[in-house]
């Protein structure tokens, strides 16, 4: 069974006993819980989900991160592979977080390859596109720092 996660609703309780009570009874005399499917499914109530939403941090997205804004600005001063920015960056090698980065950045048309027909090549780059650009003079960045 998939560990649930706390954003997602609804969840599934699994059945303890809190001084001869079922954990999920408890929680639902509290008016933390709500069943929703034969008594095995709950949400939490409703009157606490807003509450709980309203608190969870705001999750950056990926250009909203400092290593993105980085790597936008490394690639405004010219082409660079992913082992070269890892470098620049503070890095003996390409990252899982960087790879995955540079992913995002070219799903969302940030970066594009320098040799697009071949992306797996060796020799691979990546340079900034023209909204790489934007962005980036809407960070006030592409200057040297």
């Amino acid at each position: 069974m998939k560990q649930p996660q706390v954003p997602d609703f609804p969840f599934v309780v699994r059945y303890r006993t809190l001084n001869g009570v079922r954990g999920c009874d408890f929680l639902r005399c509290r008016q933390i819980l709500e069943p929703l499917e034969n008594g095995k499914v709950y949400s939490l109530a409703a009157h606490l989900r807003q509450r709980y939403l309203a608190a969870l941090p705001a999750r950056e997205s990926g250009v909203e991160s400092k290593l993105a804004q980085r790597v936008l600005q490394l690639l405004s001063e010219g082409s660079l592979g992913k082992k070269n920015l890892a470098g620049k960056i503070g890095k003996d090698k390409p990252t899982r977080y960087l790879n995955e980065l540079v992913k995002r950045l070219l799903e969302e048309g940030y970066i594009e390859y320098t040799i697009p027909e071949k992306p797996q090549s060796r020799l691979q780059k990546y340079r900034l596109t023209v909204a790489g650009q934007s962005l980036m003079a809407g960070f006030g960045g592409g200057e040297n720092e």
